[in-house]
């Protein structure tokens, strides 16, 4: 299976396939309790596994998975505090979504 994530590519490999087809996917996705049965990372996990595949049948390079938590923010952070709290769950970290926008147009940009 031709490799398209570009954290496992080699540098002679992420040029050839970029010449081919200058399309880069990026993907976002929180990391938050999905319940006892799923990762942390599901969010990212199938938006991750999605990209890939249609990398793999349209082309381009699927960048590495980014993970963004907005845990402790405004409206999240009492939703969480009632639906998520009990016991608290102290290593829920969070950024601005403001920082992570900024994240998202800088990787767009470049």
């Amino acid at each position: 299976m031709r490799e398209v994530r570009w954290e496992r590519m080699f540098p002679d490999q992420l040029e050839q396939t970029f010449a081919e087809c200058p399309l880069v996917y990026f993907t976002y996705g929180l990391c938050e309790p999905h319940g006892p049965h799923n990762a942390l990372g599901l969010d990212e996990l199938k938006a991750h596994a999605i990209a890939c595949a249609a990398a793999r049948t349209h082309g381009g390079i699927v960048a590495p998975p980014d993970y963004w938590h907005i845990h402790e923010v405004g409206g999240y952070g009492n939703w969480a505090h009632h639906h998520v709290g009990n016991p608290p769950r102290t290593w829920l970290t969070s950024m601005p979504p403001w920082q992570h926008f900024k994240n998202v147009c800088y990787h767009i940009r470049g």
